[in-house]
């Protein structure tokens, strides 16, 4: 029985994430995006997307983070981690699992 109680608490602190990843389109084309920069303010960890659009950055799980996305000629966008604590329990989301970016010249064309 011990066995099987350490065996639960190892594998669910080892399923915690140790990274924010998602994929950035262009808003207008849902074409990925390649070198879009995103920084996460709080640790300042730096990645870009690749040719797909994919980005992996690791988070510090011991703060929330506020990820930065930038890229020339694209609107800078700024999505920040929501943290969730029940008594003990603490969880963090981040709701960016697909982000689309809009061009200055196509934003400003819609308002």
């Amino acid at each position: 029985m011990k066995l099987l109680l350490l065996f639960i608490i190892i594998l669910f602190t080892g399923c915690k994430s140790k990274h924010y990843e998602g994929y950035i389109y262009d808003g207008i084309t849902k074409k990925p995006i390649l070198g879009v920069q995103i920084l996460d303010l709080s640790t300042d960890f730096k990645t870009i997307t690749d040719k797909k659009g994919h980005f992996k950055i690791q988070k510090n799980n011991n703060i929330s983070s506020t990820l930065v996305f930038q890229k020339d000629l694209y609107h800078t966008d700024t999505i920040s981690s929501i943290q969730i604590q029940n008594g003990e329990r603490q969880k963090e989301l981040f709701k960016g699992d697909i982000i689309y970016m809009l061009k200055k010249k196509d934003r400003d064309s819609i308002f």
